[in-house]
């Protein structure tokens, strides 16, 4: 499952708003949540969640173990950058 939130909460949104982004932090704080990315690879196109600790510039592909650059085109392609 995939949960996302989009940054910082700006001040005019709702208390509802702010109490589920704490909740998604005190559950990342107990390890129930991980933050990562949906990455592909540039060779075999296997898509992957990768944790925050496992990409720089670079990650390794799950499935055939080729490198790959952090580059456009390696999360959703609608994205101009990955979140």
């Amino acid at each position: 499952m995939t949960l996302q939130f989009a940054g910082p909460i700006p001040s005019g949104r709702t208390a509802t708003t702010k109490a589920t982004a704490s909740s998604g932090d005190r559950l990342l704080a107990i390890r129930v949540l991980r933050r990562g990315l949906l990455l592909n690879c540039a060779r075999c196109h296997f898509e992957a969640f990768y944790r925050v600790e496992q990409v720089g510039s670079f990650f390794d592909c799950l499935a055939c173990g080729h490198t790959s650059a952090m580059a456009r085109g390696r999360w959703y392609k609608k994205d101009p950058e990955p979140h």
